[in-house]
């Protein structure tokens, strides 16, 4: 997508934050001053993951505000574009392949067989 509209491209990667925030169950609402129930930011959404996930967060704002810059129409710098690309896929990586907890399952299982015990 990026070839034909680096725009869009920076839209959709800003998209695909909110989603994974959706996959986190990062809330998308919460009670105003007032009350009230209201949508929240995805700047807001990040913040509160950065309640527990504070160097992921901010990484991510990063690939917010190329994303940002791509859903208002502002020129998106290819160098900004294929930052945040990669800054994205190494927080992706961290959260969803965990390779030192499936190495160690590995391990565990290979001992087990190894020595004729089921895997505890």
């Amino acid at each position: 997508m990026y070839w034909i509209d680096v725009s869009a491209a920076a839209n959709a990667m800003r998209a695909s934050l909110e989603v994974l925030m959706d996959e986190l169950k990062i809330p998308t609402t919460q009670k105003s001053d007032k009350g009230k129930v209201v949508q929240i930011s995805l700047h807001r959404r990040i913040e509160l993951w950065a309640e527990t996930h504070e160097d992921y967060a901010e990484l991510c704002f990063a690939l917010k505000e190329v994303g940002n810059l791509g859903s208002h129409g502002e020129r998106v710098r290819e160098k900004h574009y294929f930052g945040a690309l990669e800054i994205y896929s190494h927080v992706l990586t961290q959260l969803f392949e965990n390779d030192a907890a499936k190495m160690k399952e590995l391990a565990a299982k290979i001992r087990a067989e190894i020595k004729g015990k089921p895997v505890t």
